[in-house]
Order: C-alpha cells, then structure tokens, then sequence
C-alpha cells in the first residue's frame, strides 16, 4: 500500500539564496539572508541548525526529524538504513531515500525544500511500502531551543500556526 502526505512549512523573509553542501561531513547549509538551514544527511536526516534573523531558534542533534511509534517500536530519520540521497538546484535542495524502521514497519521519505528570496517550501513525500499500524507520528516533529520562540494557535484541521516571538 503506498500513501503520499505533504507538509508545507513556509516562512517569508527577504533574502539571497544560499545553497552549501559539505559532501566529506554530509551536512548541507541553505537559505537567505533571513532564514538559513543546517540538514545532516549522515546516516540520518535532520535539520540540526535553524537560524531567523541570525537568532538560533534550533541547535542540537535532533532539530526537525520524522517519527513512528508501534505497538513494539520507534523509528525515526535520526537513524537511518543507509545515507540518503542528496541533490541540489539553482533554489532546491532534495533529500530522497530517507529510509527508516525494519521488517514490514518501514517507511521512506522524500524531502523537498524550495527557497526563494522570499521563503522556503518545505515539502514531505512518505511511502509506506506496507499497511502500517501507526501508534503515533511526528511528520515533522520540531524541538526549539526554547518553547518561547514561537507562540502558536491551533488550526480546525489539527494543524498549528505559527507566530515569530522577535
């Protein structure tokens, strides 16, 4: 059974493009002049660096990151089957086979991100190559480094919106 999700997550600011990808230390730093990224694809897929307005809002080892909970197990991109694959365009940078779980628990991502001077277009592509109980999911899951950066409202459809706190 194969099921497709997206996730947008846009932030708008003003700003060149900067696209950076450290291939020996598979880290890849992108963004503008306002919002800039850190994404280690070192057996692993996570945001580890978020910068806005040169303010780190998130630092550590498990920035943005996909999860599932199981009846028996977690599974995250923070521990991967194999590297991922990296590719980059003029305002683009995909990450694809990010492969994560074991056995018939096994899910593969896609993630694309867009930037522009203006924002970044965070998209996910999940498969689930099998029917999959799914206990709990965290299709991005974000950890700030304080919980009073954002404040936020919750949407009618189970979303949150977010509001910059500087």
């Amino acid at each position: 059974m194969m099921l497709f999700f997206l996730i947008p997550f846009t932030c708008s600011y003003a700003g060149n493009i900067v696209i950076k990808n450290n291939v020996s230390e598979k880290v890849i730093t992108f963004g503008n002049d306002k919002l800039m990224l850190s994404l280690d694809y070192d057996r692993r897929c996570a945001v580890t660096a978020l910068s806005v307005n040169g303010q780190d809002v998130i630092s550590g080892p498990a920035g943005i990151f996909s999860e599932i909970k199981t009846a028996s197990n977690t599974f995250s991109s923070l521990r991967l089957t194999s590297d991922p694959i990296v590719r980059t365009g003029k305002n683009s940078v995909t990450v694809s086979n990010i492969t994560y779980g074991e056995k018939n628990e096994i899910v593969t991502e896609n993630w694309h991100f867009i930037i522009s001077e203006n924002d970044i277009h965070f998209d996910i592509e999940r498969n689930f190559p099998n029917q999959l109980t799914i206990h709990e999911a965290a299709f991005p899951s974000f950890t700030f480094n304080s919980i009073n950066t954002w404040t936020g409202a919750f949407l009618g459809y189970g979303g949150l919106a977010w509001f910059s706190l500087f």
